[in-house]
């Protein structure tokens, strides 16, 4: 039997057990395998649960890069991604280009004001600082269609920004 012969019932079952990564391999199996995926799992919530459990699972706590894009992200979303990330001390940098972002205002209540550089072309960036374990900072950047979460050193950060979790 070929993938192309796999019921479609059978697919979606063997996608609720796959991670995030696993998803992304399959997808590149053919071009079918692909439509059915994307068809099948367009949402983000879907891919933050896989997500989740790549992040609970041991042998994946090494996870350090990451490029998504997605069609809608909220304020919840990126707190639990900033919740898992500060707890990964492998996390390099992670980049996530959406198309709509949900409750801006709540992300404000949960992160707090974020500092703004005032130069020309700027105005639209946000940033979020908050300390990993170790000391290094992650970097919390919103600009329209994207944002960047980045692990910086303490000393990258800009003078008046405030570091949530420092003492």
């Amino acid at each position: 039997m070929s993938l192309q012969e796999i019921p479609e019932k059978v697919l979606n079952n063997l996608m609720n057990f796959l991670d995030f990564r696993e998803i992304l391999t399959l997808r590149s199996v053919s071009h079918n395998l692909r439509n059915h995926i994307d068809k099948t799992k367009p949402d983000f919530s879907i891919i933050l649960i896989s997500i989740h459990a790549d992040f609970n699972n041991q042998k994946n706590q090494h996870f350090s890069k990451g490029t998504w894009s997605v069609s809608a992200i909220s304020a919840e979303d990126l707190d639990f991604l900033k919740t898992n990330f500060l707890q990964l001390p492998t996390f390099k940098f992670c980049v996530i280009y959406y198309q709509i972002l949900k409750n801006l205002d709540q992300l404000l209540e949960l992160f707090g004001a974020p500092f703004i550089i005032y130069d020309l072309g700027k105005e639209n960036q946000k940033r979020w600082y908050f300390k990993f374990p170790d000391n290094s900072v992650l970097n919390i950047l919103l600009v329209p269609s994207m944002i960047f979460l980045t692990r910086i050193e303490k000393n990258e950060v800009p003078e008046g920004a405030e570091i949530v979790g420092s003492e």
